[in-house]
């Protein structure tokens, strides 16, 4: 799975401080429908400190001296979780992630019991995880949809926060790999360079595939694929973007990394898609069905070639709750390219028999509306 990147101070004025703060007055705005209007007032006061301690506004704190430490450690005691008020009690887990929501809800009966007598009420940890949830955009929760019942509501928040973690393409596999020509741009997993591929010593059959670890399994999920110097008068060149079922390639050695190609059924027989592709050159949907000997090539409403185009933006959204997956060039709707989607699928995008030199990258984009 894709690793988390390690957290940077976000400078004054940057994009992550002002999204930073805009999280955090829509979180107070939460809390205020939330709680009494003179608790609200006082937990204001007590974040603005929380948020001191931290650094606010994009600036850092100050780091303390040792005899602040020593002064600070000398007049600390232990707090007691159980005699929180519950607003307070939500009010300072609403810093935490799902996965140490759960943890406390494990561990603290304040957290994890069940708020009230009646069945049916959930619990302080899973209050905030719903404050969280219904605090996210509507594009947001597009991509984590509820269900009918009664709300997971740690699970969905946990969700919501994978989607925003960034595409990388964690894989690199297929025939050209032998070489040093296919690797990432500066160490920047979500962008890939293809170079210059010499066929005396792969021959005139060589491939790459890039895959993303991220696994869609229901809901919406839009990413945006930027594509550069793709435009060759190559016959044979082929350049693919989509979805495929997920690899685990955990204890692959060199060699079947290097045999992988993504078009085949690997023996399944239950008639559904292995994977569905945008055919770049051509703007065909080339897919494999389960049980077939090799792709299949379809036309559909709204495809378009990019054949010639050197710079290209297409942006590809899987809808698993309706079981299709549409296109985007440079942000103008082309249409739905197929349906009848349904179960695990990752980003991919696939090259073959290029020439020259071309780049990938992949991100993900906001829902469209």
């Amino acid at each position: 799975m894709q690793a988390a990147a390690a957290a940077q101070p976000a400078a004054a004025g940057s994009p992550l401080a002002s999204e930073r703060d805009r999280l955090r007055g829509k979180w107070i705005a939460q809390m205020d429908r939330f709680l009494d209007g003179s608790t609200a007032d006082s937990l204001r006061e007590a974040d603005s400190a929380v948020v001191g301690l931290f650094g606010g506004g994009g600036q850092r704190a100050a780091e303390p001296t040792h005899q602040q430490r020593k002064r600070v450690k000398s007049d600390c005691s232990p707090v007691c979780l159980t005699s929180l008020s519950a607003d307070i009690a939500v009010r300072y887990a609403s810093y935490l992630a799902s996965d140490d929501l759960l943890n406390l809800a494990l561990t603290s009966k304040l957290y994890g019991a069940p708020v009230g007598m009646r069945r049916g009420f959930w619990s302080l940890s899973e209050e905030v995880a719903r404050l969280k949830y219904e605090a996210a955009t509507t594009s947001e929760k597009g991509g984590v949809p509820r269900r009918e019942g009664r709300p997971l509501w740690l699970k969905l928040l946990h969700r919501l926060e994978l989607l925003k973690v960034p595409l990388w393409f964690d894989h690199l596999l297929g025939s050209a790999m032998r070489t040093y020509q296919v690797k990432y741009v500066g160490g920047d997993l979500s962008r890939v360079t293809f170079g210059v591929i010499h066929t005396s010593r792969l021959g005139s059959d060589f491939n790459c595939t890039a895959i993303s670890s991220f696994v869609m399994s229901e809901g919406k999920h839009y990413a945006v694929f930027h594509m550069n110097g793709i435009g060759h008068d190559d016959p044979d060149l082929a350049f693919r973007i989509g979805i495929v079922r997920p690899v685990d390639v955990a204890g692959w050695n060199g060699e079947r990394r290097r045999n992988y190609w993504p078009f085949t059924s690997s023996g399944r027989r239950d008639g559904s898609t292995i994977c569905c592709v945008y055919d770049i050159i051509d703007g065909t949907c080339d897919y494999l069905e389960s049980g077939s000997d090799g792709l299949d090539y379809m036309d559909w409403d709204g495809m378009d070639s990019s054949e010639g185009e050197r710079d290209v933006a297409i942006g590809l959204l899987l809808d698993l709750d309706n079981g299709t997956l549409a296109v985007f060039k440079n942000g103008r709707r082309l249409g739905v390219m197929k349906d009848g989607l349904a179960g695990d699928f990752c980003w991919m995008a696939n090259l073959r028999d290029w020439e020259g030199t071309c780049r990938i990258a992949i991100e993900r984009g906001d829902l469209p509306e």
